[in-house]
C-alpha cells in the first residue's frame, strides 16, 4: 500500500511540476507576439496517479482562419485608401481642376469672337490653350508617377512575402526535427510560424493547410501552392504581353511561370493592384478621352474656317500615335496594325482596351474590354475584302470612332490567331500637345460670305446656316482658297416659293419649286453635298438675288469662332457630356471611390480588432487565471509531497511494528 502511495504521491508531484512550469511558460511571454498559451494535459493511470501528457498551443483555427481574413481585408482597403485619398485631394481642389483651365480657355475664345482682329485677346487665348494642354499633361503625370509608386511597393511586398515563405518553409524543417528526432512538441516554433502567416495576410490573402506530418503548407487565395513542406513558390511581377509598362503577378515554379488572377488577392498587394488598374487606369483613361474629344472636336471645326491671315483653318491640337502591342505567339512580328481616331468621330470613342484577333488573312474579330479586363461589348466581325479603305489604306471601324489598317508581313501573311491588342485613350491626356504657334491660327471667321442685292424687293436676309465640309476633294472649296467655278454661288427666286441656284457663270445648277421653308436652301436644291449652306430670315420676293463668294477680302467676322466656343456646351465625350461634365464625372469618380475604401477600411478595422479580441479570449495569456492556476498547482505540488510524507511515515511505522 505504501508503494502505492509514493506511486501516487510521485505521480502529483511530477504532474503539478509540470503544470507550474506550463504555468511559468505562460507567464514569460504574456507580452510576447504572437505566442499561444499552453497547457499540459493529465489523465489518471489505471493502477492509481496521474499521467502527464503533452504540452499543447490552445488555438482555434477557425478563429485564426477568420483573423487573417480580417486582417487581409483591412489591409486591403488601407492600401486603396492611402492611395486614393492622394489622388482625391489633387483631383477635387479647384486650383488644380481641369474645368478652371478649360472655362479660361473657352472665356478668351469668346473675349477673340468680340473682336476677331484683335491680337491681344488672340494671345490670350493662345496662351489659354498651353495652359490648358500644360494641365492635361501634369494631371496624366500625377497618374504616371502613381503607377510607378504602386509598382515600387508592390516590388517591396513581394520581397517581403517570399522572406516570409522561406521563413515558413524554414520553420517546417525545424519542426519536423525537433517533433520526430527531438520527440518533442515544438510548441514556440508553431507559434512564430502562425505569427508570420498572419503577417502576410497583411499582404495577400492566403489559404493555411497541414500536410500528414501536420506541416504548415501555403496557397494563395486561388489555390495556387507557395509553401509545400519546405519548398517555396515565389511570387514576382512580370511584364505583360502587351503592355511593358504595366506588370502582372506571377508565381514561379522554377520550370514555368504562372500568372495569377488580381481579382481577389486581397492584403495590400491585391488594394494596390486594383487601385493601379481599376483607379489609376481608368483615371488616364477618362483624361485621354477628354483630351482626345477636345482635340478633334476643336481641330476639326478650326479647319471650318479661316485664321487671321485668311487661310483655312489648321489643327490646333496634337496627339501621339495609338500603341498598338502585338502577342510575341505571332505568325510573324513584322506584322503592323495601324489605329487611329477618325476625324470627327471622337465622340464615339470610349475608354475600352481593344483586341484584334485575325481569323483568316482577310478578317478579323474585334473585341472591347473594360480596365478590369470584363468584355463590354460582343465581338464584332470584319471583311478586309468588303471593307472601303482611304487613300493611305484605312478603313473605319462603324460605331467605335476608331480607323484600322492593317499591314502583313508579305513573306509570311495574317494567321488565324495572329492577335493585337491597343487602348487608344491611354496616355492620351499624357501626350495632347499643341501644334498651333501663335492666337493667329484661330480660324475665327467663315470662308464665304453672302450678301443680298440692293435691288431687292423683299426685306429678307441671307445668312451662314452652316459650314461643314472644306475639304477640297469632296467639297465646293479649292485648295486655292476660293470655290470652284460651278459650286453654288447665287440665288435667284422666281417666285415666293421657287429658286434657282446658279454657279459663279450665272448657270442653273438646281431648281426648286414650292419651297416649303426657307432654311438650308442648297440641301432643299440637293446640293448639300458643297460643305456649306445658307438661310433666309423671311420670305422672299420674285426677283430677289443673294449671292454667295468665298471670303476672300479676308472679311473678318465670328461665324466659326462661335462654332469653336459653342463646343463647349455639346454633348461631345463618350456622345453624352460635355467637357466639364466629363472631367466632373472623373472627379466624382474618384470621390466616390476613395470614400467608399475609407468606410470599407474603417468598417473592416473593427472587424479585424474584434477577430484579435476573439483569438486572445482563446490564446492570450491573462496574467489573473495563470496566477490563479500557480496557486492551485503548488497546493497540488505540497498535498502531493504530503501523500509521499505519508507513505514514508505509514512505511516506517510498518517496518517499526515487526521488529
Amino acid at each position: 500500500m505504501a508503494g502505492d502511495l509514493y506511486s501516487i504521491g510521485l505521480s502529483g508531484v511530477l504532474a503539478s511540476s509540470a503544470q507550474i512550469v506550463t504555468t511559468g511558460q505562460n507567464t514569460a511571454n504574456v507580452n510576447t507576439e504572437g505566442y499561444n498559451r499552453q497547457t499540459t494535459s493529465l489523465s489518471t493511470q489505471q493502477n492509481g496517479g496521474v499521467e502527464v501528457g503533452s504540452t499543447k498551443r490552445v488555438v482555434d483555427e477557425f478563429v485564426n482562419t477568420q483573423l487573417r481574413s480580417d486582417t487581409s481585408n483591412y489591409n486591403y482597403f488601407d492600401s486603396y485608401y492611402q492611395q486614393g485619398a492622394i489622388a482625391d485631394e489633387i483631383f477635387s481642389d479647384k486650383a488644380t481642376s481641369l474645368n478652371t483651365y478649360l472655362n479660361n480657355t473657352f472665356d478668351s475664345l469668346q473675349s477673340v469672337n468680340s473682336d476677331p482682329t484683335n491680337t491681344g485677346t488672340r494671345k490670350i487665348a493662345y496662351t489659354d490653350l498651353k495652359n490648358l494642354v500644360s494641365h492635361f499633361n501634369e494631371l496624366a503625370s500625377f497618374s504616371q508617377d502613381q503607377t510607378s509608386l504602386v509598382n515600387e511597393q508592390l516590388t517591396s511586398n513581394i520581397d517581403i512575402i517570399n522572406e516570409y515563405a522561406n521563413q515558413i518553409a524554414d520553420l517546417n524543417g525545424k519542426i519536423l526535427v525537433q517533433e520526430t528526432v527531438g520527440g518533442s512538441k515544438a510548441n514556440e516554433l508553431r507559434d512564430t510560424q502562425e505569427d508570420i502567416a498572419r503577417q502576410i495576410s497583411e499582404y495577400l490573402d492566403i489559404k493555411i493547410s497541414f500536410d500528414e506530418n501536420d506541416l504548415m503548407e501555403l496557397q494563395l487565395g486561388g489555390g495556387q501552392p507557395l509553401v509545400l513542406q519546405t519548398s517555396v513558390n515565389k511570387l514576382s511581377l512580370s511584364p505583360s504581353e502587351y503592355d511593358s509598362t504595366t506588370y502582372e503577378l506571377v508565381l514561379d515554379f522554377e520550370d514555368y511561370e504562372l500568372g495569377i488572377d488580381t481579382t481577389d488577392l486581397g492584403g495590400s498587394i491585391g488594394g494596390l493592384m486594383n487601385y493601379r488598374a481599376d483607379f489609376l487606369e481608368e483615371l488616364d483613361r477618362q483624361l485621354g478621352q477628354q483630351a482626345i474629344v477636345i482635340s478633334d472636336s476643336v481641330n476639326q471645326q478650326n479647319r471650318l474656317g479661316l485664321d487671321a491671315n485668311g487661310d483655312y483653318g489648321k489643327r490646333i491640337f496634337d496627339l501621339a500615335d495609338i500603341t498598338v502591342s502585338q502577342s510575341g505567339k505571332n505568325s510573324s512580328l513584322i506584322h503592323e496594325v495601324d489605329v487611329r481616331v477618325e476625324e470627327g468621330k471622337a465622340s464615339e470613342l470610349s475608354t475600352d482596351t481593344y483586341e484584334l484577333i485575325m481569323t483568316s488573312n482577310n478578317a478579323f474579330e474585334l473585341r472591347s474590354y473594360d480596365v478590369s479586363g470584363a468584355s463590354t461589348s460582343p465581338a464584332k466581325f470584319f471583311d478586309l475584302d468588303q471593307m472601303e479603305k482611304t487613300s493611305d489604306g484605312y478603313f473605319s471601324i462603324p460605331g467605335v470612332g476608331l480607323q484600322l489598317r492593317l499591314q502583313e508581313d508579305v513573306k509570311v501573311g495574317f494567321r488565324p490567331g495572329d492577335t493585337f491588342q491597343f487602348a487608344p485613350t491611354s496616355l492620351a491626356a499624357a501626350n495632347i500637345s499643341l501644334a498651333s504657334t501663335s492666337g493667329d491660327d484661330l480660324a475665327m471667321n467663315a470662308p464665304i460670305q453672302v450678301e443680298r442685292s440692293a435691288d431687292n424687293l423683299s426685306d429678307a436676309k441671307i445668312s451662314i446656316s452652316s459650314v461643314f465640309n472644306t475639304d477640297a476633294d469632296t467639297s465646293a472649296f479649292s485648295a486655292d482658297g476660293e470655290l470652284y467655278r460651278f459650286a453654288p454661288q447665287g440665288i435667284r427666286f422666281t417666285s415666293e416659293t421657287s429658286f434657282d441656284v446658279l454657279d459663279q457663270d450665272g448657270l442653273i445648277l438646281a431648281q426648286v419649286t414650292d419651297a416649303e421653308n426657307y432654311t438650308d436652301l442648297l440641301a432643299q436644291a440637293g446640293l448639300d453635298e458643297s460643305g456649306y449652306d445658307v438661310s433666309l430670315s423671311t420670305k422672299p420676293a420674285a426677283g430677289d438675288v443673294f449671292t454667295i463668294s468665298f471670303n476672300q477680302s479676308g472679311r473678318h467676322d465670328n461665324y466659326n469662332g462661335r462654332a469653336i466656343a459653342d463646343l463647349q456646351n455639346k454633348a461631345l465625350v463618350g456622345g453624352a457630356q460635355s467637357f466639364a461634365d466629363a472631367y466632373t464625372s472623373t472627379v466624382a469618380r474618384v470621390g466616390n471611390l476613395t470614400n467608399t475604401a475609407k468606410t470599407n477600411m474603417e468598417s473592416s478595422e473593427v472587424m479585424m480588432e474584434q477577430s484579435v479580441a476573439r483569438r486572445d479570449e482563446v490564446s492570450a495569456v491573462s496574467l489573473d487565471e495563470e496566477a490563479v492556476n500557480l496557486i492551485r498547482y503548488q497546493n497540488s505540488y505540497a498535498a502531493s509531497s504530503q501523500v509521499i510524507s505519508a507513505a514514508e511515515k505509514s512505511f516506517q511505522t510498518l517496518l517499526n511494528s515487526i521488529r
